[in-house]
């Protein structure tokens, strides 16, 4: 099954759920990238996953991802986003940055 299609400002209902302690109705799916990026690779299932590949590109992911701090995804979901986005390491961001 593949996620459908929606308005590119729009965070579909079926990503809704693992932005559980966000706003999301007050979230923009480009502003708040980085935020829907983490919550997707640490608990989005594959239906997520594809979402989100397809919004914002395998560029633009590795990207957001390079920019977190240290800490924001759990070991596992690191461990997989650094196989399926071609990452050797990440460069974290410093938490002062944020």
């Amino acid at each position: 099954m593949s996620a459908p299609d929606f308005s590119p400002q729009e965070i579909p209902s079926f990503v809704r759920p693992l932005l559980w302690s966000y706003d999301v109705a007050r979230m923009d799916a480009e502003r708040d990238r980085a935020v829907i990026i983490v919550g997707i690779v640490n608990y989005g299932d594959l239906i997520h996953w594809q979402w989100m590949i397809r919004r914002y590109g395998k560029a633009g992911v590795r990207e957001a991802l390079m920019r977190l701090p240290a800490g924001a995804l759990r070991a596992p979901a690191e461990r997989l986003a650094r196989i399926v986005f071609g990452m050797e390491n990440f460069s974290y961001a410093s938490r002062s940055a944020h």
